[in-house]
């Protein structure tokens, strides 16, 4: 576990639309190019990277669409893309790197960051771009070097290496293949690069459709739209509020008293409710929401469906207006004598958005998020804590907050009263946040419910817009 160092926050930790436009730039016209007419079939792509600053064009006013991503090239472009400053060319291991280069600084931040590994003595900076170096480039930049060895399987039959980084592109709806075959060795062109780099920018400014915080006393189910007020008392929030803020108020009802859909529909009329948020599980499945989705007319349906509940998805998607599920926790374990137990783990959130692609339209799906704490005392997992309580601890002076990079998680190391760490909490903080929201964006989840609510910053608030 290291040490999390203060101001180093990797780019996309900023992934809200108007920061990420902050980040790379405020879009401006893009270049007429000769060579890219209207109808080309990446136009809008070459023409939002040259808007933003990320690709230039060749001489003559052209673009050279067809031609191939040279790695020097590459360099410069992942920087403006990720908003990384130029490094030490020192720092490069390879033995065709003088420093003088107009594109060594840039390959020496894209080293130094992770996205540009060595394996050879040379840089090779004229050579192009093959596609399997573009698909692990570009996710070691998003900071996926981890999680890409548990990536899912592949349908291409020419992948010999880098399969991870290649699944993790392909599950994202970056990059695809031809058929079964993915064709690694084959150079990415110009406008391919533009293409999938513009994907990526498309994806990250999206926003936010709904914007939820659970609450209530058990009889109704508020869901919040990201508001400050939603953050200093979510259990309060005034109705006359929530209305102008544009949210909805929904029943919550007890399934394990019987399944009554008439009665709910019913209540929701009385009570001016706009909808039934239903938890499917313990014996209530999708045709109960069915049921429900006959005698509620235009009120909205949400469904709660357990993430593990794998053959539930199809069919609860076809009746429900909005999927609500949350992501499973760690085991129970330690990692060499450490505890291990991060709230919402990426890793669980990277496997059920994989599970749930190319089944349900993950834009009708919400994944809650957690900002409890979980607290580890001895090596023994004790209590979770609420995210209020996780943020009162990490304001303290006398407790070490650390980040895993492996975990994408921030770690508190609580002292004991004989001065040695007493407690480990797991617990979620600005960067954790935005971790989760940049591969939710990614997949084009469009819907962010917050458990533990009490725990957001305003700042944290803002990310997700």
């Amino acid at each position: 576990m290291e040490r999390c160092p203060r101001g180093r926050i990797r780019a996309l930790f900023l992934c809200t639309a108007a920061l990420t436009a902050a980040l790379w730039g405020a879009p401006r016209a893009g270049a007429a190019f000769s060579d890219v007419p209207p109808d080309h079939w990446a136009a809008q792509d070459i023409a939002l990277c040259v808007g933003r600053g990320l690709f230039d064009g060749a001489d003559g006013g052209t673009f050279d669409p067809q031609g191939p991503m040279r790695r020097s090239v590459m360099m410069e472009v992942l920087c403006r893309a990720f908003g990384w400053a130029a490094s030490d060319p020192s720092l490069l291991p390879y033995e065709d790197v003088s420093g003088d280069e107009w594109w060594a600084g840039a390959a020496a931040a894209a080293y130094e960051r992770g996205a540009l590994v060595s394996r050879a003595a040379a840089f090779r900076p004229d050579d192009p771009v093959t596609r399997e170096e573009l698909a692990s480039m570009l996710m070691r930049a998003l900071g996926y070097r981890y999680i890409s060895g548990l990536a899912a399987s592949l349908p291409f039959q020419d992948v010999a290496s880098n399969s991870g980084y290649i699944a993790m592109a392909y599950e994202m709806g970056l990059m695809n293949g031809n058929g079964d075959r993915f064709l690694p060795d084959s150079p990415a062109t110009r406008a391919q690069t533009a293409a999938v780099l513009a994907r990526m920018c498309r994806r990250l400014d999206s926003p936010i459709q709904e914007r939820g915080a659970s609450a209530g006393d058990g009889t109704g189910l508020p869901v919040y739209p990201v508001d400050t007020l939603a953050v200093r008392d979510p259990g309060a929030f005034p109705e006359d509020a929530l209305r102008a803020a544009g949210g909805v108020r929904l029943l919550r009802p007890d399934p394990s008293q019987g399944v009554r859909p008439q009665e709910w529909a019913a209540m929701v009329r009385e009570r001016g409710l706009d909808g039934v948020c239903l938890e499917l599980g313990g014996g209530v499945g999708p045709e109960a929401a069915r049921g429900l989705r006959e005698v509620l007319g235009d009120g909205l349906l949400y469904l709660r469906v357990p993430s593990g509940e794998t053959d539930w998805w199809e069919a609860a998607a076809s009746v429900a207006d909005v999927l609500v599920t949350a992501v499973p926790g760690e085991e129970d374990r330690a990692v060499d004598g450490f505890p291990v137990d991060p709230p919402s783990p990426l890793e669980g959130i990277y496997d059920l958005l994989c599970s749930l692609r190319g089944r349900v339209d993950l834009s009708k799906v919400a994944v809650e998020l957690s900002m409890a704490g979980n607290v580890w005392t001895d090596g023994v997992r004790t209590e979770t804590i609420s995210g209020q309580e996780a943020a009162s601890l990490r304001a303290r002076s006398d407790v070490r907050v650390s980040w895993s990079e492996r975990y994408a998680c921030a770690y508190l190391q609580v002292p004991g009263t004989d001065g040695q760490t007493g407690q480990v909490v797991w617990a979620l903080d600005e960067r954790g946040l935005a971790e989760r929201l940049q591969m939710l964006r990614l997949f084009g989840v469009g819907r962010v419910w917050i458990a533990g609510a009490d725990g957001m910053t305003e700042s944290m608030w803002s990310m997700i817009r």
